[in-house]
């Protein structure tokens, strides 16, 4: 089973450190996308749990994800053992879900190179979410490069979903 894991900084809602939550609102196209996947959902953020919830709920998206998970849970990206946690917090859930023993397939996506490095380690599918990630190509860690989360999310559902 696909799992989708996304980053919530600069990925799902772009912002470049200048966050004024007053002028989060529900964004209907990436709403849209998002509905369009049917695998479960997953949040893996280094924001604090109240910055996330704050942001997803103002996107009015929290309701969308079933693990949503800040740096209060198992520390900061890109550290290896927050990663392993990941993983085995998807593990866990999809086996929850599942008939099948088979180990999930991870679609994470997030705007630090660093942060993909660390999760292909884990054989996770990663894309890229960066002004500059058409440059993707020249990193054999990521998988796919867009400049933002709608245009992943609607490349990707015409072949990953």
């Amino acid at each position: 089973m696909k799992h989708f894991v996304f980053d919530v900084d600069d990925t799902l809602l772009y912002h470049r450190n200048n966050v004024n939550y007053q002028w989060i609102y529900e964004d209907s196209e990436l709403t849209y996308y998002l509905n369009q996947i049917k695998s479960p959902k997953h949040i893996f953020s280094n924001g604090n749990a109240r910055h996330v919830k704050d942001i997803l709920t103002s996107m009015k998206i929290k309701d969308k994800f079933s693990l949503i998970v800040s740096r209060e849970n198992f520390g900061f990206k890109p550290h290896v053992n927050v990663f392993q946690k990941m993983n085995q917090a998807i593990v866990t859930y999809n086996s929850s879900i599942s008939q099948s023993f088979e180990l999930p397939q991870i679609i994470f996506f997030d705007d630090r190179l660093e942060n993909l490095q660390i999760a292909k380690i884990f054989q996770w599918k990663t894309v890229w979410i960066h002004p500059q990630a058409l440059e993707y190509i020249g990193y054999s860690y990521v998988d796919y490069g867009f400049q933002n989360i709608k245009q992943a999310l609607q490349e990707l559902t015409k072949t990953e979903i």
